[in-house]
């Protein structure tokens, strides 16, 4: 996975499917409540189910957390060459 173009690791992507797995059924049927909500327009609806699955699926520190510590580190060069 490329996430502003730092790699995953393979050992960060085994992990991750590790946790997926097991959960499986769970999150597709999380996933397609989260997509129906979202094409039905309730809005006020889809936030605390956005939360809730980030929460249970662990992706909530990864979404938020990590992400923007790897932008912490890509913003610097980015502000300098746009300068």
């Amino acid at each position: 996975m490329d996430l502003l173009s730092l790699r995953t690791t393979d050992e960060e992507q085994a992990n991750a499917l590790k946790m997926f797995i097991p959960k499986k059924k769970a999150n597709i049927k999380m996933g397609n409540n989260l997509l129906k909500t979202y094409f039905e327009n309730k809005l006020g609806a889809f936030q605390p189910m956005f939360e809730s699955a980030l929460q249970q699926t662990g992706e909530k520190n990864y979404l938020v957390k990590e992400r923007n510590n790897k932008w912490m580190q890509v913003l610097p060069a980015l502000l300098k060459r746009r300068s």
